[in-house]
């Protein structure tokens, strides 16, 4: 049973390995990303939205709070992919995709610290390796310049931090409802909050680049943001099926960790055999605190 779990937890986060490398794709070759991220965040709140038997039942008065935290957690998520493509755009991708996946320290430490999980040695010891990777992973980048940055050598690493944080607030967010008292069967509808917020976010921003101007719309990525909308609907059945599958065993908490490990894994062999990026041992060491810290955190 536990198997079973920790293998679909793992196959959940090659799933979430696809958003990245499209993101790595698009900064590589100059393509548009709004085109890929507005039709995944539309279509994944449109298909979200079936599957969970209809829309009616969010409109309810007590569901606002829950309805708006929903939301914006997916306008700040989003926030992050589009801080993420900058960094992609003027740093080592293996690296920036490390750092800006290391978000799962802020949940913890907001845990620990706001919402009332008991602070432990395992959960501390998880966060300090997770930041112990993440100052690990930037060395090899601090000294590289590339030649479109202008010489500067940090001209990743703010919008690689900004994503971080985008990235650990959306979390701890989309964590909140659990906290609130609310009617029967409406935490079903948080995905399809979460990507409304997105939409909403995604909508506004083309809308505005089309006052300063033609927008560029890849054709090719609008029907990669489609079929990666159906890829988000599938990881978030095998997500669900793991926790199941975890639960009998008291290990509900090594669901995302393990799909955040296998996430990083995946895009790190991406960087390393597709990209062709120099295989920093340093880095690889940050991984590998990074997915120790996560797993350790979740104790």
């Amino acid at each position: 049973m536990i198997l079973t779990g920790i293998l679909l937890a793992l196959v959940t986060g090659l799933f979430w390995n696809v958003s990245g490398i499209v993101n790595s794709i698009c900064a590589k070759k100059d393509y548009d990303l709004y085109s890929y991220l507005l039709t995944n965040v539309v279509f994944t709140a449109v298909f979200t939205g079936i599957l969970s038997g209809g829309i009616a039942g969010i409109f309810r008065r007590e569901l606002l709070l829950f309805a708006g935290v929903s939301m914006l957690a997916g306008v700040i998520n989003t926030s992050g992919a589009l801080f993420l493509q900058k960094a992609l755009q003027k740093g080592h991708h293996g690296i920036v995709f490390l750092i800006s996946q290391a978000s799962p320290a802020i949940p913890f430490i907001a845990g620990m610290t706001l919402l009332g999980d008991k602070p432990s040695f395992c959960k501390i010891g998880g966060v300090v390796l997770i930041f112990a990777g993440m100052a690990l992973a930037a060395l090899p980048g601090l000294r590289e310049r590339k030649p479109d940055t202008g010489g500067k050598k940090l001209a990743w690493l703010l919008p690689a931090l900004l994503s971080f944080g985008c990235f650990g607030v959306a979390h701890t967010m989309l964590a909140l409802p659990s906290l609130m008292v609310l009617p029967e069967g409406a935490g079903k509808y948080r995905t399809f909050l979460f990507y409304c917020g997105s939409s909403l976010l995604m909508t506004t921003a083309a809308a505005l680049r089309r006052r300063t101007g033609p927008a560029a719309v890849n054709r090719a990525l609008l029907l990669i943001g489609v079929i990666a909308a159906v890829l988000n609907v599938c990881s978030m059945s095998l997500f669900f099926k793991a926790l199941d599958h975890l639960a009998p065993a008291h290990a509900v908490g090594l669901g995302s960790p393990l799909a955040i490990s296998a996430s990083l894994a995946g895009f790190t062999l991406y960087s390393w055999f597709y990209l062709r990026e120099k295989r920093e041992p340093a880095a690889l060491a940050g991984l590998l605190c990074i997915c120790a810290g996560a797993v350790a955190a979740s104790f």
